[in-house]
């Protein structure tokens, strides 16, 4: 709390009087110099209302279609927080300790294979979903760019063990765009006084137009998963990080459209020409001169689109050719910064030779932390996904337990996708050195790299085997790997590195 002291009889109007003491904090005052904020405090839900919504979602859609800037702003995050590695962990000793004495490791090997066939049969297109349209990893991106469009997106679970998704617009109270009943639905899902969700209303479209809707049916909680953006406890829809950004988009984008017009504009006026007017010319060459004259008559090329003739003494002054100025160029920049921190990419990855490369590292490390609770949101839903999948499984006699086992007893794991290194040999050699030193265990590098470990350790046991038969050693058999054969390239300084 800052303590103010405001005196007014400098300025002629206290009159002598005691000072003015105020207190309290600054944000809240109401000063002149800026509007103070709206005091009715409002949940998320109210204050993007229905219409607001429809608003909402055709901004963030409109750019998305016609700005690529923004889509590959989307693009650029789903390829970050949407590609996952299934891996089916059964009889696992810290998980699976309660199956010890029933599950030896052939059987719990067994499992995990079945496991993972049933969700590799699964995910592949023609299996997953409702349309028969897509793979797993292809529905995923499209869940995830849908969920940063729209603020959020439901996925139906069907009977048949497929799944359908729901588009943001589609699940609504009613057919129009008032204001919610008071018989606890919100804006198409219908919740408990606890806030639990009850159920959901689907609408589909209908009309000529596609902008109308009617009522297709009405959804209990459990048969569909509602997957958005939240940032308060008591929000139901979930609501784009995009919207941050909306307007800053949409600015760029008319901005650059003016500088394209200025540049064509400049161009076509750059052309000027002084004229004797006492010389004839009928502008068939290039350039001629009169010998009793000083001035030349300039022609202007065929192709150009105007041109002016200016008189002795007349000129014409031409729109500046600095096209767009360094200033407007500036200003793009920071607002493209501004813009991408919706969510949360770094300018380094939108101009890739901007920065240096320790500085450029830096900014992707910050942002990979960054994805991560993204990651988990869509981890969460992919195991609401797979474990109802695995019960479905189960009642279809598919996938056979020991007795006393469910499929919820089952452990699994998806593993985001690697990202790659920025120096292979210095980055193994370190990673290699933190297993040795007992600082961190393989596993540990799984959600770095997106590798199964256990399943790596099978594969080079399999591949010394071929090895062995081909009469050979294998590289991690040999006195000196090659790893350390290789001379690591140290990397240029900040100096250097432009």
């Amino acid at each position: 709390m800052e303590l103010q002291m405001v005196t007014m009889a400098g300025a002629g109007i206290n009159n002598g009087a005691a000072p003015i003491v105020k207190f309290g904090y600054d944000a809240v005052a109401n000063d002149a110099r800026r509007p103070r904020a709206n005091p009715i405090l409002r949940s998320e839900d109210r204050e993007l209302q229905n219409f607001e919504r429809r608003l909402a979602q055709c901004s963030t859609r409109d750019l998305m279609r016609n700005f690529s800037a923004v889509i590959w702003a989307v693009r650029m995050s789903v390829l970050y927080t949407s590609r996952f590695v299934f891996a089916s962990k059964i009889g696992d000793e810290e998980i699976g300790k309660r199956y010890a004495s029933t599950l030896d490791e052939k059987t719990a090997e067994t499992l995990n294979r079945q496991v993972e066939e049933l969700i590799w049969e699964w995910s592949q297109k023609g299996n997953l979903d409702a349309a028969g349209r897509y793979s797993l990893n292809k529905f995923m991106a499209l869940i995830e760019t849908a969920r940063l469009i729209d603020g959020d997106i439901g996925i139906l679970k069907l009977k048949d063990g497929t799944i359908q998704p729901v588009e943001a617009d589609r699940i609504r109270t009613s057919a129009f765009d008032g204001l919610d009943n008071n018989d606890g639905w919100t804006q198409g899902v219908k919740t408990n006084k606890a806030g639990r969700f009850m159920s959901f209303r689907v609408f589909r479209r209908s009309g000529l137009g596609g902008g109308q809707f009617e009522l297709e049916r009405e959804i209990n909680a459990e048969n569909m998963i509602l997957h958005g953006y939240y940032n308060r406890f008591d929000q139901i829809r979930g609501i784009s990080p995009l919207l941050t950004a909306a307007n800053t988009f949409q600015d760029i984008y008319k901005s650059l459209d003016y500088a394209l017009i200025k540049a064509k504009i400049s161009q076509m006026l750059g052309y000027k020409f002084t004229i004797d007017p006492n010389f004839s010319n009928n502008l068939g060459t290039k350039e001629e001169k009169d010998e009793t004259t000083n001035y030349r008559t300039q022609v202007l090329k065929e192709n150009a689109a105007f041109f002016y003739e200016c008189n002795v003494g007349e000129n014409l002054e031409l729109i500046d050719n600095k096209t767009p100025s360094s200033e407007f160029q500036d200003y793009m920049k920071v607002s493209i910064m501004i813009a991408m921190k919706a969510l949360d990419i770094p300018y380094a990855m939108f101009d890739e030779t901007t920065g240096k490369f320790y500085g450029n590292k830096s900014a992707i490390l910050q942002y990979l932390e960054t994805a991560k609770p993204k990651r988990r949101d869509n981890i969460e839903l992919l195991n609401q996904l797979t474990r109802w999948r695995l019960n479905y499984e189960v009642a279809n006699g598919r996938l056979k337990l020991p007795r006393g086992m469910t499929a919820n007893d089952i452990y699994f794991t998806w593993t985001p996708e690697g990202t790659t290194w920025w120096d292979d040999v210095d980055t193994l050699k370190t990673e290699i050195e933190a297993v040795k030193g007992n600082i961190l265990p393989m596993e540990y590098f799984d959600s770095i790299r997106g590798i199964d470990t256990r399943e790596k350790i099978r594969q080079i046991a399999r591949e010394k085997e071929w090895y062995t038969q081909a009469g050979l050693k294998h590289p991690s058999e040999q006195e000196k790997t090659v790893i350390d054969k290789i001379e690591t390239v140290p990397q240029n300084n900040d100096d250097d590195d432009e």
